[in-house]
């Protein structure tokens, strides 16, 4: 918490003991590509990522350029993860993911904006 107000961000981040479950769960489905809706400072991102296996991948969505220039910069000590934050509308970014094929997903977070929970549990399932 201490970090997130030091850095301007909004105190919204995930509490550690979710953090930890967040790892639980996805470790639990042995994932090879993980998709997170919404990066923010990118604690839920390491958690998640921790789950992966050596040659897998996760992709967080991030609308705010400076909220993914920070999980960006908090990230860099897990060289060794395959981490992408990608910049952009999540609605956007998840058409372009379907486009391309980059899923399946074995495990989807979503913790964006709210209003838009419809919408990415919909591409979700496509991305799933």
């Amino acid at each position: 918490r201490v970090q997130s107000h030091d850095e301007q961000l909004p105190d919204i981040h995930i509490p550690i003991h979710v953090g930890r479950l967040l790892y639980l769960l996805a470790k639990i489905q042995t994932p090879r590509q993980i998709l997170e809706i919404g990066t923010l400072g990118g604690y839920s991102t390491a958690w998640l990522a921790q789950a992966l296996p050596v040659n897998g991948r996760l992709i967080s969505l991030e609308i705010n350029p400076e909220h993914a220039a920070k999980a960006r910069h908090h990230l860099a000590t897990l060289q060794d993860q395959n981490i992408e934050i990608r910049e952009g509308h999540a609605v956007d970014l998840l058409a372009q993911l379907a486009a391309k094929q980059e899923g399946p997903f074995d495990v989807i977070f979503i913790d964006a904006d709210k209003e838009n929970n419809a919408l990415y549990f919909d591409w979700s399932l496509r991305l799933s």
